[in-house]
């Protein structure tokens, strides 16, 4: 929790001040979708991760965006030696005009960001790519 609640302080500040293709280079995230399947037993790390950085941002005051969380959940993954992917989307709402939204992914499980659907992809990043 610890760990969550320190990505989540830094990766706010850095959103609020760093252009994110520089960020995402620092968070060692490429352009592209990354690995689709981890081993069953790094599942639960992962779920793990999701869940920390969910609980925190819930409690803690300030700028947890959905970004914000993506980005600690990613850097979180990544010292664990798991691939993130962070997928940042769009949506055409009728009353507020258009959304964004940033989603984490691990493997097939999204771990932060609730992605149901009506957010169009318009870019992902990745910390390990699959062969191709």
């Amino acid at each position: 929790m610890l760990e969550a609640l320190v990505g989540l302080l830094l990766a706010g500040a850095l959103v609020r001040s760093i252009p994110f293709k520089r960020l995402s280079r620092w968070y060692g995230l490429r352009l592209g979708d990354g690995v689709a399947e981890i081993p069953a037993a790094s599942t639960a790390t992962a779920c793990r991760v999701g869940w920390a950085v969910s609980a925190v941002a819930r409690r803690t005051p300030g700028y947890s965006t959905c970004l914000v969380q993506a980005l600690a959940g990613a850097a979180m993954l990544r010292r664990r030696g798991l691939p993130a992917t962070v997928y940042l989307g769009m949506a055409k709402d009728e009353v507020e005009g258009y959304l964004a939204h940033a989603w984490l992914r691990c493997g097939d499980r999204i771990l932060t960001g609730r992605h149901d659907g009506r957010f169009a992809t318009v870019a992902s990043f990745s910390s390990h790519q699959d062969p191709v």
